[in-house]
């Protein structure tokens, strides 16, 4: 799995609807800032982190999963 973000031709990131509301591509595209919090502004995931974007805290490893019903969230609005 990469641990960092993919690369997309310019051109199509209008087709692009699935990239989620704080994807750095998708706001440039549309002309918008990126948020304090972004790794391309502060050089490091560490304000990502401490701002609770990421899903470190609560991701768990697939081999460990039995039933994935268990780990089914409701996500906060500002993650849809």
């Amino acid at each position: 799995m990469s641990r960092t973000a993919s690369s997309l031709p310019a051109k199509n990131l209008p087709t692009f609807e699935w990239l989620p509301p704080t994807c750095a591509y998708r706001l440039l595209a549309e002309g918008k800032p990126l948020p304090a919090w972004h790794p391309l502004l502060t050089g490091s995931k560490a304000a990502m982190h401490g701002e609770r974007i990421s899903v470190r805290h609560i991701a768990v490893p697939e081999s460990t999963v039995v039933d994935w019903q268990d780990h089914i969230l409701n996500l906060p609005d500002r993650a849809r």
